[in-house]
C-alpha cells in the first residue's frame, strides 16, 4: 500500500506513525466502526471507505477470507497480469489455465496469489501514467 524504505534503512517516526494510522484505518474501515474507537471482536464490514490506501487495505483484508478464487480473463491479460505477479512471495502459478471461447481463460488461484495479484495491480495502478497500463 505504501512504499518501504530501502534495505538496511530505517524508517522516518513519520513514516511510522502514517503506517501505523493507515492501518487502524484499514482495520476500522473493515469492521465498520469510526477510526477513533477501540475496535470490537467482530463486527459487519464497513461500506466503501474513501481513502484509496484504506479501500486496498480492506480489499486485502477480504481476499485473506477467500479460499479459492475464479480468474476469467483475456488470455493476453492473463498472462500480462501473471507475469508481473510472477515475482511476488505469495503468488503461485496455477496448475492449469483452460481455454474458453473468445480468446478467453479460466483458471483457479488461491486466496494468498489472489493477494498478490491485488497488490501487483495497485502498484501498477499507483506508478501508471498515460502508458497505457
Amino acid at each position: 500500500m505504501t512504499t518501504s524504505p530501502a534495505p538496511g534503512e530505517q524508517p522516518s517516526q513519520e513514516e511510522t506513525d502514517r503506517a501505523q494510522a493507515l492501518k487502524r484505518a484499514v482495520e476500522a474501515a473493515y469492521l465498520g466502526v469510526p477510526a477513533d474507537q477501540p475496535s470490537p471482536a467482530a463486527q459487519a464490514p464497513a461500506t466503501k471507505p474513501q481513502d484509496p490506501e484504506v479501500a486496498h487495505g480492506v480489499l486485502l483484508l477480504r481476499a485473506a477470507d477467500v479460499a479459492l478464487a475464479e480468474v476469467v480473463a483475456h488470455r493476453h491479460t492473463w498472462e500480462w497480469l501473471a507475469a508481473r505477479a510472477a515475482d511476488h512471495d505469495h503468488f503461485r502459478t496455477p496448475p492449469a489455465v483452460g481455454d474458453l471461447p473468445d480468446g478467453r481463460v479460466r483458471t483457479t488461484i488461491s486466496g494468498r496469489s489472489l493477494i498478490a495479484l491485488l497488490i501487483v495491480l495497485w502498484k501498477i495502478w499507483e506508478a501508471s501514467g498515460l502508458d497505457g497500463d
